[in-house]
């Protein structure tokens, strides 16, 4: 409600765009050509898929061409050749390929004989390799299909490959594998239709009862006469987890964070498919269980041809080959497939919800053409996908380069449709309808068209004619809503071209209940984004409130009186709403930021310039990693607002250790948010924050309640910040206490000749003097401000220095066990030639005596060995 009584509907936000608007045209709760952008929060037209054509000429890909791929953490790429004999190797940042390893080409020397015969020689046998990656310990797992086993390289250690055969009798070839949380790696076996699991030890997972007996147990024979006979058992070795029938064709392997796989199955690859190309199936297992439903590879997505033009209205995606990307927790973001259609022309993304319920595969329409793919595989590294490139004769696939798999900006859409909005109510009969207010993005070559109709009786609403309202126009002074933030995403500078609140003046709407219909338009190539609408109601008349009744006399030029007075009523209205809600602009959570120096001179604190650049950038790096979603879509997100908040408590403790401590941690706690955010939401989901409030406990704290008021939330951070038993990056340590008045060490650097303070008789010398510890990490700008607020928040008779944790560990100026503990420190690190002082490192072991993830002899301890 504005300061004249006026009302408004507001629709904002995903559930109000989808639920409470209809497309013209279609069934409730279904938009063939709109859609909502969850990352921008706006209705826009429907984007189309594009689909790109390249020089293959339509062929399809075949599944036993692939090859095994992979990447390790250093980056560096490992690929079978084409002809199955090879691996190859191209280091990081090298771009010479070189062989990594072949089989040997020297006959084997015959078996020694006491017969005097020719000497044959034993025919050379040909390795096959299929399958390949690399464990997250650094190994490489290669198939080999001619042995029917495992070459297993260890990547730190160098050398021949281990051998890992299966027993005689055990059906097992590999062709895809894909490298397991644990250490381990995943391996299908399309042709036997199984998959295998094997630990970070190389041991065969299983379960109970697919155990197969390789061996039958047997009695001995030849034994002492009335003595106990000796039993062998029999050998048992672990199946593969068998595919049902329902998986018709599996090409690929992906393992999970949780140690569950996904399988790719492609039922169009059958030799005898018939009828119309069956889409491709992701099928979820976790060892032998089947976790969910078979989620389709397809859905209703406009689809567009790149150089045809052509359109429709189904995507159906036959794939072959496919890479799994976790979720960012950071953004709590979807899991993310990409599936390398079987034309190898490019990937389709699909966004998978676990913790939906069903499950169901979300098709995006970005745009990630594959030029010339060589067809081995497409490899996921870290949050990056590559594949391979062949732009010539392959040859044997040496010439292979990677190359990451990118998104190009080929934005498609709809070129049309009509949004239907509500039927709002206007509360009184012969409502006059006063303005729309819509925040949103229309570009060039783009319309919006708005159009009404009201009546009284919502039943004959839909025989009334629509009526086309005037143009939108962009205001100049932004939202209509005082000290309101539209696009709180955008700074003033940076907002885009043609984005703003648009506004109209309702020329003929009158009556109780009002439907409104927005048809959007666009080239194709770019579309309105609707964030927000805002109906307002009714309309507050200058005519009839300020003006003598004769001006009401004749309907028609009453009617222009009105609609002209109401431009001046609504400038007006704005400027009386910022004086009726300026107690805005004295809640530093609520001020505009251009008010926040303002705001905290009332209490007596000058703001430096510099604070507000450590803030801006703090906000761009670390800050915005920890902080949920809901703080980083906030404009309020300013470390200054909790300053000005938290002055009161810095005032009541301004020349105490706790005072000085709090008010460096305002500065350097990249978690001061994301505390309150996390103390406001376990007031009213405690199971959820269980953890979180037996820490608080822990500290002697209270627990968060929902009838807590803002203030007491901050009272209650207050005291976390400060509780003592816990860990903190800033600390404060008095000299007094530490020095004790005993003499200086000799050799101690601090020493100046002459000092008198370094008497044994001046047990008091440093009776006011402290130091500030600050962690390493700091920037120069970073420092100089905890100087400064050291500076302001200590006692007028004390002095001070800041120091890194490290400076303060001296003898005699420290109590081990109290100030300090003994152990590690991020200061000994290993030593880097011209960056690194003597006796503040250590000489880095050679390779591979660095491998934490190996048992090394002569460094490490029996007992104490390494988790793998």
């Amino acid at each position: 409600m504005d300061v004249n009584g006026t009302r408004f509907h507001l629709i904002k936000g995903e559930a109000d765009w989808l639920k409470q608007c209809h497309e013209e045209g279609q069934p409730a709760g279904r938009f063939a050509h709109l859609d909502f952008d969850t990352k921008s929060g706006a209705m826009m037209l429907k984007p189309q898929f594009v689909l790109f054509v390249s020089a293959r000429g339509g062929a399809a890909l075949d599944p036993e061409d692939r090859r095994g791929a992979a990447a390790d953490s250093f980056n560096n790429w490992y690929w079978i050749s084409n002809d199955r004999q090879k691996i190859f190797w191209r280091p990081e940042g090298s771009k010479k390929t070189l062989v990594f390893w072949e089989q040997k080409k020297e006959q084997p020397a015959p078996a020694p004989s006491d017969q005097f015969a020719p000497v044959t020689a034993e025919p050379l046998t040909s390795v096959m390799l299929s399958g390949l990656a690399v464990t997250t310990h650094h190994y490489l797992v290669v198939g080999n299909l001619s042995a029917r086993g495992l070459f297993i390289f260890d990547l730190h250690a160098g050398g021949p490959p281990m051998l890992l055969l299966f027993p005689p009798g055990v059906p097992f070839e590999p062709c895809d594998m894909s490298p397991a949380p644990w250490g381990g790696v995943w391996i299908l076996d399309r042709r036997n239709r199984a998959y295998w699991g094997l630990d970070r030890q190389f041991r065969v997972l299983s379960e109970a009862d697919l155990l197969h007996e390789i061996e039958p147990g047997e009695q001995e024979i030849f034994h002492v006469v009335g003595g106990k006979v000796a039993i062998r058992p029999a050998r048992r070795f672990p199946n593969g987890f068998a595919l049902p029938p329902e998986v018709e064709y599996p090409v690929s392997i992906e393992g999970l964070p949780d140690g569950s796989v996904l399988l790719l199955d492609s039922p169009a690859y059958l030799p005898h498919a018939v009828g119309p190309t069956p889409a491709s199936r992701i099928h979820h297992y976790r060892m032998s269980e089947r976790l969910d439903e078979p989620l389709t590879l397809g859905g209703d997505v406009s689809v567009v041809e790149e150089l045809t033009h052509t359109s429709g209205g189904q995507l159906s995606v036959v794939g072959y080959d496919f890479a799994f990307i976790a979720e960012d927790h950071s953004s709590k973001g979807q899991d993310t497939l990409y599936v390398v259609e079987r034309e190898g022309n490019q990937s389709v993304v699909f966004l998978l919800d676990f913790k939906a319920s069903p499950r169901v595969l979300k098709i995006k329409t970005e745009f990630l053409p594959m030029y010339f793919f060589g067809s081995r595989a497409l490899v996921a590294s870290g949050q990056k996908l590559y594949y391979d490139v062949l732009s010539g004769d392959g040859g044997s696939g040496e010439a292979a380069r990677w190359v990451q798999l990118h998104s190009i900006e080929e934005h498609r859409y709809e070129s049309e449709a009509t949004l239907m909005m509500p039927v709002f109510d206007g509360k009184e009969r012969d409502c006059v309808w006063h303005r729309l207010f819509l925040d949103a993005c229309i570009p060039e070559e783009t319309a919006l068209e708005v159009w009404t109709r009201a009546h009284n009786d919502r039943l004959l609403l839909a025989n009334v004619e629509w009526q086309s309202e005037p143009t939108l126009y962009l205001r100049g002074a932004g939202t209509e809503l005082p000290f309101y933030d539209a696009f709180p995403q955008f700074a003033q500078e940076e907002m885009p071209e043609n984005t703003g609140t648009w506004e109209l003046l309702f020329q003929q709407a009158r009556g109780r209940y009002l439907e409104i219909k927005l048809r959007l338009r666009g080239n194709g190539r770019t579309t309105p984004h609707l964030h927000a609408l805002r109906a307002y109601y009714p309309r507050f008349s200058y005519p009839r409130n300020y003006l003598p009744d004769v001006y009401l006399e004749d309907a028609e030029l009453a009617s222009f009186l009105e609609r002209f007075l109401a431009n001046e009523e609504g400038f007006y209205a704005e400027l009386e709403g910022k004086i009726s809600n300026v107690s805005v602009l004295f809640d530093a959570r609520s001020a505009p930021a251009e008010a926040l120096d303002w705001l905290a001179g009332w209490v007596g604190i000058v703001l430096d310039p510099l604070w507000a650049n450590i803030q801006q950038q703090r906000q761009k790096t670390e800050l915005t990693e920890h902080l949920p979603i809901e703080i980083k879509r906030s404009s309020h997100f300013d470390r200054r607002r909790s300053f000005i908040r938290f002055a009161r408590k810095l005032f009541e403790r301004r020349g105490t250790p706790s005072g000085i401590l709090f008010a460096l941690q305002l500065l350097l706690d990249p978690c001061l948010e994301v505390t309150l955010y996390k103390l406001k939401r376990a007031a009213v989901r405690p199971k959820e924050f269980a953890g979180f409030i037996t820490e608080l406990a822990g500290y002697g704290l209270r627990q968060p309640s929902a009838v807590m008021r803002e203030e007491e939330f901050e009272d209650l951070l207050y005291d976390y910040m400060l509780a003592p038993a816990r860990p903190t990056k800033v600390r404060i340590v008095e000299r007094y206490r530490t020095r004790g008045g005993r003499r200086f060490q000799a050799g101690d650097a601090s020493v100046q000749s002459g000092d008198e303070r370094s008497a044994p008789e001046a047990p008091d010398a440093f009776a006011h003097q402290f130091s500030v510890l600050i962690p390493e990490t700091l920037t120069p700008e970073e420092e100089a401000m905890v100087r400064r607020i050291a500076e302001m928040e200590k006692p007028a008779h004390t002095q001070f220095d800041v120091r890194r944790y490290w400076d303060f560990f001296r003898v005699g100026e420290t109590r081990l066990g109290i100030d300090t503990v003994l152990g590690e420190e991020s200061r000994f690190i290993e030593m880097v030639i011209g960056r690194s002082y003597l006796a503040e490192g250590y000489l880095h072991s050679a390779h591979p005596m660095d491998v934490a993830v190996r048992v090394v002899s002569d460094r490490d301890r029996l007992g104490d060995m390494p988790s793998l």
